[in-house]
């Protein structure tokens, strides 16, 4: 219609007439022009609007379950040490003359560590053996004293009070012979403690003195590991000692390395720096190197109602909220059902609170009460009020 309007036109704007009558007649022809050119668009936009009507954008829809708890992998740190460890030393001063081992030297309960220099005690047992020989010698000539003046009295040659001066220097004897035995017995005793025994079977951890060394009572000499009875001492809050009982199997990380334990025992007092409570595992069938890092697997469950669900079906909404897509059956004319035969949903925002994210995956809190379905990713293609089809259901 435009072509046969052209021709026409064209000859009345070219035609030798006044430029008054031009003019009009190039107004005209542009209203004209405009006014097909709108029908025309809107008889496009007509027809794209009725393909458009026919299609409805397809999403993956994930099923959502509600939960009462949700559990959290909580992970603490410890340390391996041996179930029989210590700094050992002697109980008395002196200088140190021998040491029989070194670090990493393999010892057994009863073996010889180190010794003192006992030449002062010795000197000292002397002298008290030399005293104890002189009292046995003065209670011998008490005692044959004391028989003669018996007989001396018997023929009224002597008197009662030489007697009983016997008696009481006998006594006297036998007081100092005791006293001297005690002494003995105290320098023989400590000339016994200058030899460092080992107490129980270890290993040598750490030497701290050299031979020459003079040390006072109870400085460590070295540090003896029982590395055959191996355990792992982890902090652990108190709300979840009832999943730790004695006995309870647990998984432990040493290493890199996952180890099965078995609680040995838990403490009674909460640590003050930590707020802690100590609890032991046994690691008698590994080989564990003591102070090595451990790690303690506990699961807690965390009562609060809530579903889980891919990280990709949650958005920012508005005011800093997050939001699911949740969707439901989409109300339709009948016209819109005859044109496309699978199931509508219609898109709905709704706010979610985060409460715990593992990995890909995120536990929320919302309302989301009759709610079955969810847009599960790729949610910058859709709107809330959209209309769409399910491309898993």
């Amino acid at each position: 219609m435009l072509k046969n309007l052209t021709v026409p036109i064209a000859q009345l704007l070219f035609s030798p007439r006044s430029c008054k009558s031009r003019k009009r007649i190039s107004l005209s022809y542009v209203f004209t022009t405009v006014a097909l050119s709108s029908l025309l668009s809107a008889c496009g936009q007509s027809t794209t609007a009725n393909n458009e009507d026919n299609y409805y954008h397809a999403a993956k829809l994930l099923t959502i379950k509600p939960q009462q708890h949700y559990t959290i992998n909580r992970e603490f740190t410890g340390f391996v040490t041996s179930s029989q460890h210590g700094n050992i030393g002697f109980e008395l001063p002196g200088k140190l003359a021998h040491i029989n081992v070194d670090i990493g030297s393999e010892v057994q309960a009863g073996d010889l560590i180190a010794e003192l220099d006992t030449e002062l005690l010795a000197i000292d047992k002397q002298q008290l053996n030399a005293q104890f020989a002189e009292l046995k010698a003065r209670l011998r000539l008490n005692q044959s004293s004391f028989k003669r003046q018996k007989l001396l009295e018997k023929d009224g040659y002597t008197s009662q009070q030489r007697l009983d001066e016997l008696l009481a220097e006998r006594d006297t004897i036998n007081a100092s012979t005791a006293r001297l035995e005690a002494s003995l017995a105290a320098v023989e005793t400590r000339i016994s403690k200058s030899t460092l025994i080992a107490p129980f079977n270890g290993t040598i951890s750490a030497k701290y003195v050299n031979i020459g060394t003079v040390i006072a009572a109870g400085t460590p000499i070295i540090k003896l590991l029982n590395n055959t009875r191996m355990e792992a001492r982890i902090g652990v809050p108190a709300r979840l000692l009832s999943t730790l009982a004695p006995g309870s199997q647990h998984i432990l990380t040493i290493d890199k390395e996952e180890i099965n334990t078995e609680v040995i025992a838990i403490g009674a007092d909460i640590s003050p720096i930590t707020r802690t409570v100590p609890v032991r595992l046994s690691l008698a069938n590994t080989q564990s190197v003591d102070g090595s890092l451990v790690k303690l697997l506990v699961d807690e469950q965390i009562q609060q109602a809530g579903y889980w669900v891919p990280l990709n079906s949650i958005t920012d909404g508005m005011r800093g909220l997050w939001t699911v897509y949740a969707v439901i059956d989409a109300e339709i004319n009948n016209e819109a059902r005859e044109k496309n035969t699978e199931k509508l949903y219609r898109i709905e925002a709704r706010a979610v609170q985060i409460e715990y994210t593992l990995g890909d995956d995120v536990f929320i809190s919302a309302d989301l009460d009759n709610i079955h379905w969810i847009v599960a990713d790729g949610l910058h293609r859709f709107v809330p009020g959209q209309i769409i089809r399910s491309s898993t259901l």
